[in-house]
């Protein structure tokens, strides 16, 4: 019995909570209905109002003008709403629009603003009017351009600056002050410092390409000839009285270049050059001699 009732119970709470929630959701959710606007005795109305309705000089102005219009009637695309507030200057302007049914509500704002002496009040306050707000209209299937007005709702302008200090206005700018240019090094120091390292500069890239041309020349100079320049070496060792180890460094060498071209006169040499004695001016000069026409044969 208990489980029983505790599950009725249960079950009792449930369907409140259900009830509830279809409750609310029917009254908020999106399938609600919109109460739908009347329309216009004559197909459109026009309302004014001056949010702003107190203010201090210089501080913004809103006011708004707020159109219905029955669509059936009135051409939608036709409605133009103008109003002149001089001399108030518009800063900002904002349309809505919000359609029931056939019934096209148009809500326009205007941000005014006025910072001209002719908006200071003569006393302490002032209230300001504008000229009534047009809205231009046409009926559907004419071609007649119609206007509706309505006048706005006056604003007070409050003032803690005299109509006379406006006038004459006592603000100074005082001369600027410009300090003098300041530099690490000065420009009469500096020129010849630039002028001297463009001269260093241009002769280290001169001598960079002497050093090159210097390079290249003396890698496209031929090689000298081994031959004449063991002949020469020869000569200058023959020559000489104390240095007989050069002359026979100079005969074996000799004899190696001549080896290709004449193999007895290579074999002579060489046993010139390493004979127990000394070898003879006059020898050299002999085989010097041989070399030579062996080498231009």
């Amino acid at each position: 019995m208990k489980r029983l009732a505790r599950r009725s119970g249960m079950a009792l709470a449930a369907l409140l909570v259900a009830g509830l929630a279809a409750l609310i959701a029917s009254s908020l959710g999106p399938h609600r209905s919109t109460p739908k606007l009347r329309a216009p005795a004559d197909g459109i109305s026009l309302a004014t109002q001056t949010l702003t309705r107190t203010a201090f000089f210089g501080d913004r102005v809103t006011v708004t003008a707020l159109v219905v219009a029955d669509t059936k009637r009135i051409d939608p695309q036709s409605l133009r709403a103008s109003a002149d507030f001089r001399p108030f200057k518009v800063v900002a302007t904002s349309r809505q629009e919000r359609r029931s049914g056939s019934i096209l509500t148009a809500r326009t704002a205007w941000t005014l603003l006025c910072l001209d002496p002719a908006c200071l009040p003569g006393t302490a306050q002032h209230a300001f009017s504008w000229a009534p707000v047009q809205v231009a209209y046409r009926l559907r299937g004419t071609s007649l351009q119609r206007t509706l007005t309505a006048p706005f709702e006056p604003v007070t302008i409050l003032t803690r600056v005299a109509r006379g200090a406006a006038a004459h206005p006592r603000f100074r700018v005082p001369p600027p002050v410009v300090d003098s240019a300041r530099y690490r090094i000065e420009p009469r120091t500096l020129a010849p410092l630039l002028v001297a390292g463009g001269g260093l500069l241009c002769l280290a890239v001169l001598g960079l390409a002497a050093s090159a041309l210097v390079r290249t020349r003396r890698r496209n100079a031929p090689a000298p000839d081994a031959f004449a320049l063991v002949l020469s070496e020869l000569q200058l060792a023959a020559r000489g009285n104390g240095d007989s180890g050069r002359r026979r460094r100079a005969l074996e060498r000799l004899a190696e270049l001549v080896e290709p071209l004449d193999a007895p006169l290579s074999h002579e040499t060489r046993t010139l050059a390493w004979a127990p004695d000394d070898p003879p001016h006059d020898a050299i000069e002999e085989l010097s001699r041989r070399a030579r026409e062996a080498a231009s044969e």
